[in-house]
């Protein structure tokens, strides 16, 4: 069941960060055009058989119990129907970034924690992270190390690496959530992207 959690991470007696993050995007629970795009990356026969692998392969990441937020970064599900249905059986505090397929479904955006256009956050290591379901060039701290997290492309623009951005699109990351100790240890040796110089992509 998605759960409310408050404003401030809970902490330890250290007052270390407690919070477990993860991040996903693309789900796209109930549209069957998704098997057709992604074919091999989704290679399910039916879309129920896709959702139910997502909604499994979810729940086996993400602990039911204890502190676990889940980003999703847009693209959720086809419509009210299967959103309604699907998210109270997701581990997990959900925050969800609001993607292109996401018009209707937005309508039930009380049903998780919180909803947005696109987020700023910092991780319990004091890694920066800027979330949005479309992919930039530069973002809010990029050029300090900040990094990109999007969804929209499945995997489209993997092939050339932009700096410190990763797309989490389901079909890209396993189907299943990417915590973020992953996504830091994927990205520890990407270049920042500094828009003040030329960037190369390539550079190390």
């Amino acid at each position: 069941m998605t759960k409310n959690l408050q404003e401030a991470p809970p902490k330890d007696a250290k007052g270390v960060d407690q919070t477990k993050r993860f991040f996903i995007s693309d789900t796209h629970f109930g549209h069957k055009n998704v098997l057709k795009y992604d074919h091999a990356t989704r290679p399910f026969s039916s879309i129920e058989e896709h959702d139910e692998t997502i909604i499994r392969l979810w729940n086996e990441t993400v602990p039911a119990q204890g502190n676990s937020i889940v980003y999703h970064l847009g693209d959720f599900a086809h419509n009210k129907s299967v959103f309604s249905s699907i998210v109270p059986r997701l581990n997990g505090t959900i925050v969800w970034i609001r993607g292109n397929h996401d018009d209707e479904t937005w309508k039930l955006r009380h049903m998780v924690s919180s909803a947005h256009e696109a987020k700023y956050i910092r991780c319990a290591n004091k890694q920066r992270m800027y979330l949005s379901h479309y992919p930039m060039r530069s973002w809010r701290g990029s050029y300090v190390g900040a990094i990109h997290l999007h969804g929209h492309c499945h995997g489209a623009l993997e092939s050339i690496p932009w700096g410190k951005s990763m797309d989490v699109s389901a079909n890209v990351i396993g189907l299943r959530p990417i915590s973020e100790e992953q996504v830091i240890e994927r990205l520890k040796d990407r270049p920042f992207v500094d828009h003040h110089q030329i960037f190369n992509p390539f550079s190390t």
